[in-house]
């Protein structure tokens, strides 16, 4: 059987180490192409691959035969886009949170795979693979603790990042915390409070 062939779109700090660690860990895959807006750094992620091919548009990427699926960690803006033209193209789609910016092109996305009637996109939840995670998990669903009523979840990151302001706390740090508890507690969120220094913002849903 021939290695799944993998085309990466942005290969900044999160797609350097998608090529990286499918380069050297993910038996049966490849990287094959790249993209980045940058593309002096396109082509030296690509030159680490073996001198794969470095693309200067995206789309391109994703609709080239050669490449089967597609590794998604260009900046948060553009990934609904990008995750709609895999959907096009019958790709699968690893696509880093968030999926989306809003909750209607989220929603868009998965009435699109809907549609299709095939599972084509994942995001990039990695508490889910992560083996304490799953332990914990695996003690909820069994419920070896009782029935759960509360999810405390603590993030830290090392520095702020200039894009992590107002709405990019929840949609690109908090969804992991998010996530984590609709996944733990086995429950949709119905409600969410955000509450800032000195600012506070609500939404309901």
């Amino acid at each position: 059987m021939a290695d799944l062939s993998i085309g990466v779109i942005g290969a900044g700090g999160m797609g350097s180490r998608h090529v990286l660690n499918v380069q050297r860990y993910v038996k049966g895959a490849n990287v094959v192409a790249v993209y980045d807006l940058d593309q002096a750094r396109a082509k030296q992620v690509a030159e680490a691959c073996g001198g794969v091919q470095a693309f200067s548009d995206p789309v391109q990427l994703i609709r080239d035969a050669d490449v089967a699926a597609v590794v998604i960690a260009s900046p948060d803006p553009s990934h609904a886009e990008f995750v709609q033209e895999c959907s096009r193209a019958h790709k699968p789609v690893l696509c880093e949170k968030p999926l989306a910016t809003t909750a209607e092109a989220a929603l868009s996305i998965v009435e699109e795979e809907q549609a299709l009637g095939r599972r084509l996109v994942s995001v990039g939840f990695m508490r889910r693979f992560d083996p304490q995670h799953v332990a914990v998990h695996q003690m909820v669903m069994a419920g070896k603790i009782g029935r759960p009523i509360l999810f405390k979840g603590v993030h830290r990151n090392p520095m702020i990042l200039p894009y992590l302001l107002r709405d990019g706390v929840v949609t690109n740090s908090a969804i992991h915390d998010i996530d984590s508890a609709r996944w733990l507690l086995g429950e949709e969120v119905t409600e969410v409070y955000v509450r800032g220094v000195g600012t506070a913002m609500g939404h309901g849903g």
